[in-house]
């Protein structure tokens, strides 16, 4: 007997509308292959997902940013022109010509160095990023994409916020610092099923929970308020900005401090 054919990776799973043959999911990879300088998805792009698409397999594509903002060189693609839609959709026909879905990793580009690191949580226009976020969605479905799923680097910094970094809903304690997740999971579902959101959240490392004694409460606080609106599910990466000795022990300790507290 194949040895794939017991093995628990190649079970079927369903996650939310993601029906899969197979546990094997290809997560986002940062890849800078985009055509500069508007970020317009390549040929070279829409082959290397075609080459890795397997039937009833689940691929996340690489970073779309929801608005021009933030580009570096132009060859991170985008998610927010017709020509970045028309580009995309090549890349998401070739998934589907082997069987395979993909979903599109959405998120807000970040100014590349921020200081103090609060200024970016005192000064964002939330209503903007929200209204970003929005089009992008809607630009993903013309795309041909199957789903969303949320990149949370922008909200994870109003996690780690001092209490007083804002003065409005978005700060004070924890349940305001998550709720610009939960607005943003919102702001997709407004324009998606639920069951086809996903969430992407980086694990709690243990240098920030020196810095921020509530920040593993917070991370298990954004992670279910996910998941109580209805997401498919919660993807849970390494730390980020990444810190010397932080990894794979640090997203063990995330996943095992969500055990039992979610749903």
């Amino acid at each position: 007997m194949d040895a794939t054919s017991t093995h628990p990776l190649f079970t079927p799973l369903t996650a939310g509308a993601f029906a899969l043959a197979h546990r094997v999911v290809m997560p986002a990879m940062l890849r800078h292959r985009a055509d500069p300088p508007d970020g317009v998805p390549s040929a070279l792009m829409a082959r290397h997902y075609a080459q890795r698409a397997t039937h009833g397999g689940l691929i996340v594509a690489e970073t779309a940013w929801t608005h021009a903002r933030g580009h570096v060189d132009g060859r991170e693609p985008g998610l927010y022109t017709p020509e970045q839609v028309n580009a995309w959709r090549r890349v998401t026909d070739g998934v589907h010509a082997r069987g395979g879905l993909v979903v599109a990793q959405l998120g807000d580009p970040l100014p590349r160095q921020v200081d103090p690191p609060d200024t970016l949580v005192r000064t964002l226009d939330v209503d903007a990023s929200l209204r970003h976020l929005r089009d992008a969605a809607e630009c993903a479905g013309d795309a041909g994409f199957d789903g969303v799923e949320l990149l949370a680097a922008l909200p994870e910094h109003f996690f780690d916020a001092p209490p007083d970094a804002r003065r409005d809903e978005y700060g004070g304690g924890p349940p305001n610092r998550v709720r610009l997740l939960v607005d943003m999971v919102h702001t997709l579902g407004g324009v998606w099923p639920a069951s086809r959101l996903g969430v992407r959240l980086a694990a709690v490392s243990a240098g920030r929970r020196r810095r921020h004694a509530d920040a593993l409460s917070t991370f298990q606080l954004a992670a279910s308020s996910a998941f109580q609106a209805g997401v498919a599910y919660v993807h849970v990466g390494p730390p980020w900005p990444p810190v010397p000795g932080d990894g794979a022990a640090d997203v063990g300790a995330s996943l095992a401090a969500l055990r039992g507290r979610l749903r």
